[in-house]
């Protein structure tokens, strides 16, 4: 990666966040959503602002699935993200604790969203902010890291004194990337 070039890449409305996996692939495609373990993995592409977070996501992946572990850095485009999820709708549950949601709601959920103008959905969970892009067009890999590798970010971004500098965000993941012993494995 050309941490110059990826950064003057960086538009407005745009965020470097990371995405756990143990699929191999070179672009996201809402035709593979879904296949998360709750059912509002059909809103769209879930993203971390944490990397230790999606490190966590891409272990799990690898242990349900097999495959690699791996934590893809992105860039997203976020001009409009929906705020309004709870806990409850978030994750599927009913506010009568009985009836779930299902991935066919979701799913309905994602279409209208869009509709209203909505790119993406950010959700509150504590200390940490999940990011679901509603249409996988916007997103860009920039990166892919190992699991190891988006522990040693995380914990360099969290000594940032903004965290919420992108183009800091991205100098972190290049230096990383640059450093590697081995053939880098930016995309």
């Amino acid at each position: 990666m050309d941490e110059t070039s990826a950064a003057a890449a960086l538009g407005e409305h745009d965020r470097i966040v990371f995405h756990g996996t143990s699929d191999a692939f070179d672009a996201f495609d809402l035709g593979r959503c879904g296949r998360g373990g709750d059912a509002n993995s059909h809103l769209g592409v879930h993203l971390a602002e944490e990397a230790r977070v999606a490190a966590e996501y891409a272990e799990a992946a690898a242990a349900r699935r097999g495959g690699e572990a791996q934590v893809l850095v992105v860039r997203a485009v976020t001009a409009s993200p929906f705020a309004g999820f709870d806990y409850y709708a978030f994750f599927g549950y009913g506010h009568d604790g009985g009836s779930v949601i299902g991935p066919e709601e979701f799913a309905r959920w994602r279409l209208e969203l869009i509709a209203q103008g909505y790119d993406s959905v950010d959700y509150q969970d504590g200390e940490q902010t999940i990011c679901v892009s509603l249409d996988p067009t916007l997103l860009d890999i920039v990166a892919v890291l190992t699991p190891a590798e988006a522990a040693e970010v995380g914990e360099r971004i969290e000594a940032l004194p903004d965290l919420e500098d992108d183009r800091a965000r991205l100098g972190i993941v290049a230096h990383t990337v640059a450093a590697r012993s081995t053939t880098p494995r930016a995309v």
